[in-house]
């Protein structure tokens, strides 16, 4: 039987083989060239674990209507395996609010002790999580609206959000709960989930 050694990846090997290729250090520096654009558009930030994703799968196509931002997971999958998924960068008004709420109210803040301190914690924290700008909140810490990255004012009143049915399906083989956001662990510190249905009416998980 191998030993966990024999098993391990040679890399040295792998960079000589392959990612020393100039076809490949071509790529590679597009792909580069690619993050620190969406770094200074404040997309995407050292450690997020978020991947900038070329939607033709070209990373020497570095155009801005073909980059978008993905989690790691989806991105690293193979194409033909990956499911769809749509993160929250990418939610319809309707999640974001509920799913920009349910932060909220799960968020423990260090402020400077008073509510408006808190408050504008919380403000920081979704408008660089959410890439959001203008972020209003109550003095309870609900959210009241706030413009998107295109400048679109978006009202939390404009819609019955939180007044929203809550109905059962099934996703991928399991009957699920959909507009009920739910930790993606037991883990308190561990982001929300919700299964939500898409335009094309199919139910999908947003994180």
């Amino acid at each position: 039987m191998k030993t966990f050694l024999e098993y391990s990846r040679d890399y040295r090997k792998e960079y000589d083989n392959y990612h020393s290729q100039p076809e490949q250090r071509e790529r590679n520096a597009a792909r580069l060239r690619a993050r620190r654009l969406m770094v200074k558009a404040g997309k995407v930030e050292k450690f997020d674990k978020m991947d900038v994703h070329h939607k033709d799968n070209d990373p020497l196509n570095n155009e801005e209507g073909n980059l978008e931002v993905t989690t790691q997971t989806w991105n690293r999958t193979e194409p033909r395996l990956r499911k769809e998924e749509v993160n929250e960068l990418q939610m319809s008004n309707r999640q974001q609010i509920v799913q920009i709420q349910k932060y909220l109210d799960d968020m423990r803040v260090s402020g400077d002790g008073t509510s408006k301190g808190a408050n504008d914690t919380k403000k920081k924290s979704i408008e660089k999580r959410f890439n959001l700008k203008d972020v209003k909140l109550d003095k309870n810490g609900k959210l009241i609206s706030y413009k998107t990255d295109r400048g679109q004012l978006v009202s939390a009143n404009e819609c019955d959000c939180f007044d929203h049915e809550i109905t059962e399906a099934e996703y991928q083989g399991k009957k699920v709960t959909l507009n009920d956001p739910i930790r993606t662990s037991e883990n308190p510190n561990k982001k929300f989930k919700v299964y939500v249905k898409n335009a094309k009416g199919k139910v999908v998980v947003v994180r």
